[in-house]
């Protein structure tokens, strides 16, 4: 692996009561998520990335690119098109032609709406998130297009052991340095992704929380945006111990949640980073 490191598609805006914990009447000014995407460059140079965020059309409008419906999904965003992740490898040197991978840690649309902007990349989902897209057609997360406009799926099953205290594995090019780790409950085919340079290691967690507080120990979540979104909350809590367990491994991982600004704020940001 050359590099690892992490971007946000611009950021939400949205009241605090909807991910801090505490009374209503407490947190209704406005807050800020991220929407983190993890890019890893492999040593013969291809980019994979985890998640992609909106895509560029989205992030430039997204009334016109989705519709007044679909556009509900991105309430408080706030991006202009060189907040997409196609327009900010660039700035950063990268061909986007060389994205071979976009590993989605789940198919909602502000998670791999931003695959079409990447020509030669093959979408990878998990076999039970690629049935949940299937089976709610009309959900505004799910859409339809994001799998037309990208090209290339492979749908892949989560088979091999479990690491970091997961359920089960899936080592993508077999050498441990990307691994897909089973983390439903937020949806269906939920996974978590670690993502291993030798050093120490990063799981980008997608939506398993929103925030690094939900799974802790005190206060415990979920937040209540995690509660209204959740595909099966006894799962999510499954998740939360696992979570738990991760961050306490020998490898001491640093868990990344997609919309932790926090966090996000801490991460590398390039190469160099």
């Amino acid at each position: 692996m050359r590099a690892r490191f992490f971007r946000t598609i611009g950021e939400i805006r949205v009241p605090k009561f909807v991910y801090e914990p505490g009374a209503l009447r407490e947190s209704l000014e406005a807050g800020k998520m991220s929407m983190t995407v993890a890019v890893i460059e492999r040593n013969d140079g291809a980019i994979v990335l985890v998640d992609s965020g909106y895509s560029e059309a989205v992030c430039a409008n997204p009334i016109g690119a989705l519709g007044w419906f679909r556009s509900l999904s991105a309430l408080g965003m706030d991006s202009t098109a060189d907040d997409a992740i196609v327009r900010q490898l660039e700035e950063l040197g990268y061909d986007p032609r060389k994205v071979t991978h976009v590993i989605a840690t789940h198919m909602h649309l502000d998670h791999i709406g931003g695959v079409c902007d990447f020509p030669n990349a093959e979408l990878i989902a998990s076999r039970d998130e690629f049935s949940a897209f299937l089976s709610i057609p009309r959900s505004p997360g799910y859409r339809q297009e994001d799998l037309v406009a990208s090209g290339r799926i492979r749908i892949v099953d989560l088979k091999e052991e479990g690491r970091y205290g997961f359920p089960a594995s899936l080592d993508l090019f077999g050498d441990g340095e990307v691994v897909l780790l089973d983390a439903r409950g937020h949806t269906q085919g939920s996974v978590a992704v670690a993502i291993d340079d030798g050093k120490r290691p990063y799981i980008h967690i997608g939506d398993a929380a929103y925030q690094s507080w939900e799974y802790g120990l005190a206060p415990s979540g979920p937040s209540r945006l995690a509660s209204l979104t959740v595909w099966d909350k006894a799962k999510l809590y499954d998740t939360y111990r696992v979570l738990r367990e991760a961050e306490n491994h020998e490898r001491r991982p640093v868990l990344v949640p997609s919309h932790d600004v926090g966090v996000y704020e801490t991460l590398p940001k390039s190469a160099e980073g």
